[in-house]
């Protein structure tokens, strides 16, 4: 099985089509257009007698599955079968909803057993959805969270009244939610903890999941508590309400914005834990066990 360069991705709109390697950065990520991925898979003539099925003719299995937010959605998008060497190459292409998608992009191609028309080599595949293959690619969506304003300040020279003066960081939100999100969004690391500040600068996983975890929750619940945003028209996208709109609609899959409100007000600590969890921030600093 011999894959074709790289995933070519297109995304409606002024942006070109561009091919993706593993590790590859999406940049400027715009949940609010469909993406669609397009790949081809050359089959060489001799793939059975590789998986040890001379001379019987075996069917075969294509299965694509995608995840985001770390593994936390998983969705399979394309399912399809073949024989060799009745073909000779797979052209694979889906569309995805890109409102769904959450800080990265798996991609896992997977071949399986279907069905064995004769008895293979020994040590061949005999139970049907057996792996026999597999391809992934791991991307990353920048966008959104880059464009959040952020500085480091004294807490003590710039919130000497503030009563958070030991607090790592601190945001701030306005009240108006139509607003883009550079100007409705910032955020201070404190200085004054100079530790803090020093992890999150070279990208330690613990200071970044404490900082973003934050931030995540309390742009939502300022925004939550704006009794305007609610299950109507979904918000602009790049403004501090669809911004939050698109966190709670991955983070709380089907449900409505009211809630979420009352979920955020009556048991926050449901709350803070699904945020956490589709984040998937902190798995970069301790990872569950058992977890992939």
């Amino acid at each position: 099985m011999e894959p074709v360069r790289g995933w070519t991705l297109v995304a409606s709109g002024p942006h070109a089509a561009a091919i993706v390697g593993d590790g590859d950065a999406v940049q400027a990520w715009d949940a609010t257009r469909p993406v669609r991925l397009r790949r081809r898979f050359l089959l060489p003539p001799d793939f059975n007698a590789q998986l040890g099925f001379e001379p019987a003719r075996a069917l075969f299995g294509l299965v694509v599955v995608v995840s985001t937010g770390r593994g936390l959605v998983k969705e399979c998008v394309h399912g399809s079968e073949f024989r060799v060497p009745e073909s000779q190459s797979i052209e694979v292409e889906f569309e995805l909803d890109s409102t769904r998608l959450a800080r990265d992009l798996a991609i896992k191609v997977s071949i399986v057993l279907k069905q064995s028309e004769e008895r293979g080599h020994e040590l061949s595949a005999r139970v049907t959805g057996a792996p026999l293959w597999a391809d992934e690619l791991a991307l990353r969506l920048e966008g959104g969270a880059s464009r959040i304003s952020m500085e480091a300040v004294s807490f003590r020279a710039r919130f000497p009244n503030g009563g958070f003066l030991n607090a790592p960081f601190h945001v701030e939100t306005a009240e108006v939610l139509g607003l883009d999100i550079e100007q409705a969004i910032r955020v201070y690391l404190n200085a004054d903890v100079s530790d803090f500040v020093s992890a999150v600068e070279r990208g330690d996983p613990s200071a970044r999941a404490a900082l973003w975890s934050g931030v995540v929750k309390r742009a939502a619940r300022v925004v939550l508590c704006d009794e305007a945003f609610h299950s109507g028209e979904e918000p602009q996208s790049g403004t501090l309400e669809g911004l939050v709109f698109r966190w709670l609609t991955q983070a709380f899959p089907g449900f409505s914005v009211e809630a979420v409100r009352d979920l955020a007000l009556r048991r926050s600590h449901v709350f803070d834990a699904t945020i956490d969890s589709w984040t998937g921030l902190w798995n970069g600093a301790f990872s569950p066990k058992g977890a992939e």
